[in-house]
């Protein structure tokens, strides 16, 4: 989960004395940082390895911030098919299961503390579920990029 507490000290403190405050924040991307953050002024851009993001509190004092994101991705879930037929139709059950652990286990290391969790038919949805819709459509789009390669 995104800490707000943090980015609200530390805009406070960039209001109050005028530097710009190098937090480290786990989150996917800076996007769903600046979206949180109450200013539709928030802009950032890429300075080496952090963001340097300038916006104007609701009271409008400007403030300025360098962020470092640390790719996280734990608020989301991803199901992973085990059904035999969704792989082909000389897949048995067994090697279904072998391929969407191998599917998992990629998604995984290009979604860091991603949660992933095996699906069979009647287990409910299999979509990718978190709290940003663009988030889940660029893990989806991914994963419908890179599957083959678990086979």
């Amino acid at each position: 989960m995104i800490n707000m507490t943090k980015i609200n000290n530390a805009i406070a403190e960039s209001v109050s004395n005028g530097t710009r405050p190098l937090i480290t924040i786990k989150a996917p991307d800076i996007y769903s940082i600046t979206a949180l953050i109450a200013s539709p002024d928030a802009a950032a851009i890429k300075f080496g390895p952090s963001w340097h993001v300038d916006g104007t509190t609701d009271d409008g004092e400007s403030f300025t911030l360098s962020i470092a994101v640390e790719r996280d991705y734990s608020e989301y879930t991803v199901r992973v098919s085990t059904e035999a037929s969704y792989y082909g139709s000389s897949c048995t059950d067994e090697d279904a299961e072998d391929i969407a652990i191998r599917i998992c286990n990629q998604t995984e290391r290009e979604f860091p503390n991603l949660v992933t969790e095996l699906w069979s038919e009647g287990d409910g949805s299999c979509s990718t579920t978190g709290p940003n819709e663009d988030t889940c459509q660029e893990i989806d789009a991914w994963m419908q990029d890179n599957w083959i390669a678990a086979l």
